[in-house]
C-alpha cells in the first residue's frame, strides 16, 4: 500500500485502535474448525489478527463471516456473540494477517474486550 493510500485509509478510521502485545489470542470458528490467532490490535469496529501458520491464509476470503469464540491469554475468556467479516488478508514472510470488521460496533462491550485482550489472564469481573 502506498503512503498516500495508507494515509487515506487511516483517515477513515472511526474507532481508536488499541495494540495487544501481551500474548492475547482469539479463537475463530472457521469451516475447517476452530483456530487460534494472535490479536495484534482491537478497536470498537474490528480487530487485526495474525497467524504464523501460512496455511491459514487458505481458510480466509474477503467478506467471509467469522465468529470469535474466545479471547485473552490462552483464549480462555468466552466471547458473547462476537461476529464479523473478513475485510482483508495479507501474507508476509510466512505469517498471515487478517482484518476483521465486527458486525456491530463494540460500544457497550468495548471495556470488557479491552480488558480481555490487553490486560487479563482471567475473565474480567
Amino acid at each position: 500500500m502506498t503512503q498516500e493510500a495508507t494515509r487515506r485509509f487511516e483517515e477513515r478510521r472511526m474507532h481508536v485502535r488499541y495494540e495487544c502485545r501481551r500474548g492475547a489470542v482469539c479463537e475463530l470458528a472457521l469451516r475447517t474448525g476452530p483456530h487460534d490467532f494472535a490479536v495484534e490490535d482491537i478497536s470498537g469496529g474490528g480487530m487485526r489478527i495474525n497467524s504464523k501458520d501460512p496455511r491459514t491464509a487458505e481458510a480466509f476470503r474477503e467478506d467471509m463471516p467469522v465468529r470469535i469464540m474466545a479471547g485473552g491469554t490462552g483464549a480462555t475468556c468466552p466471547m458473547d456473540d462476537l461476529t464479523g467479516r473478513v475485510i482483508w488478508v495479507r501474507t508476509d514472510q510466512g505469517s498471515v494477517q487478517v482484518g476483521i470488521e465486527f458486525d456491530e460496533p463494540l460500544e457497550s462491550k468495548l471495556d470488557y474486550y479491552l480488558e480481555v485482550f490487553l490486560n487479563s489472564e482471567t475473565i474480567p469481573g
